[in-house]
Order: structure tokens, then sequence, then C-alpha cells
């Protein structure tokens, strides 16, 4: 849900605490499609299944990428080129791979098909194993009147459910977030919400270890489908719920670190963070982080110099590899913007990122309504 004016109140009205702000219901069919609309408005051309394989470097310059496509790889070039992968994958492919390749994994499946009613009496008759996010108090009529106004419910407990169903099969063992034992359930709309899984026994999988990569999906796949199981046997409201597409939502998240990372020509130190950001004059986005991890409440300002890879020329970066404290979508998509203005302007002024005056692109990004200050 987007901050706005009188949210509180608003959340109060429909007796949610703040604790609800950082979630909210998005279709995906739709996000899809209005990303791909937008694209065709600004006449942005996208190549999608198109894996980058290979950099195209003159000297130390990044002039473009070599995709593969079904039948034959291909290049794109470009006067300058944002690398939004998570990992730096177009770095790594002109040998500055970041050095940081441990992830953790995890997804949210989707599932279709719940009963909502049962589910939210069941939820209400067991308030010890099964919390709800933002609701104190939780009682049919409530909860009722939530989804009735479309505002999306974050379960999470189900300890004594899995209990339960680990004491018939220890299959079940299988299920949950982590070793703490509990699990969450998502509810959206209409039928049709998420389960949160993790895989605690591939917490530190590496990127530039395939097989460790393919038998940790693999075991993740398992316990999205032990997991459905469950909640089908013993969660009233699932008896007839479908899982849906499990392979697109295993997410390989870089781990989140208040240390440098030594990739770029600015490391932003925890110290920065802590204080607002660096004292510098290329100061050119705010970003928020991760939520509770002791940053200030109002984010904190990303240089210019944290998203220019060190011996690269013509490369922008984003996310973990600017900063390893970088998370969560609305942030990223904040950097972003910053890099897209900044290839943007070079690429008009036939210039490179790196000679680009900071002060440009935060004089766009103002232009645009960004927050810059």
């Amino acid at each position: 849900m987007l901050e706005c004016e009188g949210y509180d109140k608003a959340l109060a009205a429909l007796g949610m605490s703040a604790a609800w702000k950082s979630h909210a219901w998005l279709d995906r069919s739709a996000f899809r499609h209005v990303l791909g609309s937008l694209c065709q408005e600004t006449e942005v051309t996208v190549l999608l299944e198109s894996p980058i394989t290979g950099a195209m470097l003159e000297g130390d310059r990044i002039t473009g990428v070599i995709a593969q496509g079904s039948y034959w790889p291909f290049a794109v070039a470009g006067l300058a080129v944002v690398d939004t992968t998570p990992y730096a994958a177009v770095a790594a492919a002109a040998g500055r791979p970041f050095p940081y390749p441990e992830v953790y994994l995890g997804t949210h499946p989707h599932v279709s098909g719940v009963k909502i009613e049962p589910l939210i009496r069941f939820v209400c008759e067991h308030p010890d194993d099964v919390k709800v996010t933002g609701v104190d108090r939780p009682d049919v009529a409530r909860l009722s009147a939530l989804v009735g106004r479309g505002v999306p419910l974050l379960f999470g407990g189900f300890t004594a459910v899995r209990q339960r169903a680990i004491k018939d099969d220890p299959a079940y063992e299988e299920t949950g977030r982590s070793d703490r034992g509990d699990s969450v359930f998502y509810y959206d709309q209409e039928g049709r919400g998420t389960y949160w899984v993790r895989a605690a026994r591939w917490g530190n999988c590496r990127l530039d270890d395939p097989l460790q990569m393919s038998q940790a999906i693999l075991g993740l796949r398992r316990r999205q489908w032990v997991t459905h199981q469950m909640f089908r046997r013993y969660v009233p409201g699932f008896e007839h719920a479908h899982l849906e597409d499990v392979h697109p939502h295993i997410a390989r998240a870089l781990h989140i670190s208040t240390d440098p990372g030594g990739f770029t020509d600015y490391d932003v130190t925890w110290a920065d963070i802590q204080r607002g950001g660096p004292e510098r004059d290329d100061l050119v986005t705010r970003v928020m982080g991760h939520p509770n991890k002791g940053q200030p409440a109002n984010g904190w300002l990303l240089p210019y110099a944290a998203m220019l890879p060190k011996g690269l020329e013509g490369l922008l970066m984003t996310g973990k590899p600017a900063c390893r404290f970088i998370h969560y979508h609305g942030t990223v998509g904040a950097v972003g913007q910053a890099a897209g203005v900044a290839a943007a302007l070079a690429a008009l002024g036939k210039t490179t990122p790196r000679q680009l005056p900071a002060a440009a692109v935060r004089d766009e990004l103002r232009r645009q309504g960004a927050v810059v200050d």
C-alpha cells in the first residue's frame, strides 16, 4: 500500500494497525500487462526469454551485450548499459563478477480456490496458533469486513497445525518458512493467495555453483508442494485449492549485508546509512534499504558513484551490487530510475556514465518527480 496523507487514519478505520503498511495485493497478470503497455507507449523494444551470455567490450568500455535466443545468440549494442540483474550478470560477463555470490532462496507460490470464510473461522478459533498481521484481536466480523473491502490478509503461525501434520507423516517436516517451524499464507482477493516458503537447508547457496543451485531449486519445489498438501489436509478452506506457477517465483536473493562490497567507485558504509547518506555532492536518490534493520525511518541517500562499477566504463549498477543493504522492489525501482536517467543522459550527450555530472542526473530525476533529497 502506498504512503499517502491520512493513511494511518484509513488503516485505523479498517481495524488495522500501521504494521500492515508494507503489505499490499498485486494482480501479477495486470502488472505484467501494464509494464508491457508502458514499454509500447514509450517505444521501448522488449526482448523476452533472452538470457545474457556475454558482453561486448572495447577495452574496458561495455558497448553492448550478447544474448541467447531460442536458436542462436545475438548482439544488442548500446551507448550505455544498465545492469539491473540482482547479481550483476553483465559485469560478470565482462570479467568483473560481483564478489559475493551467496544467496538465500525463497518463494511465494500462488494458490487459487481458497474459501476464505472457513479459513477466517479457523483463525478466530485458534488465536494462539495463527496471527493476523495488523489485527490485534481478530474476529469473524472484522476479518470478513476487511476482505469485503479488498484488504489483503497475512496469516502467520500454523505451528500447531504443522506439528499435528508431522505427527501423522514426517514428510511434513519440509513445511514452514524456516527452522522456526511457522508457516505463512497471504490471502489476496477472490480466493487467491500465496504461501511463503523458505528452503532452510539451502539458505547459503552460491550462484557460481550451478549443481548446488539446481539441487536447491528442486528441493524448494518439493517444499512448495508439501506445504500446499499440508494446508489442503489440515486447514479449512484449502480443501479444493490449487497450486499455480511455482517455478517463476523461486527467488535467488543475494545476502543482505551492512559491509561494503568493494565493487563500485564508492562503498556505502553502515555509518553512511545511519546518518542518512554519505557527505558527498553526488547524492542522487533516496532509498529505504531493508525495514526494521536500524536505519533512519526516512531512509538514506545513495551517491551516484555507488552505481559505477570499478574498472568498467559504459555500465551502471542497481540493487545489491550498488549497495549490499539495498532490498525490496520499491527501493530497487528508485535506484533503477536513477540508473536509467543516467544512461539516457550519457547516451544523449555521447559521453560515458562516469563522465556524466551527478547534478544532471539529480536535476532530471527531480523534474520527473523522484525523491532525491
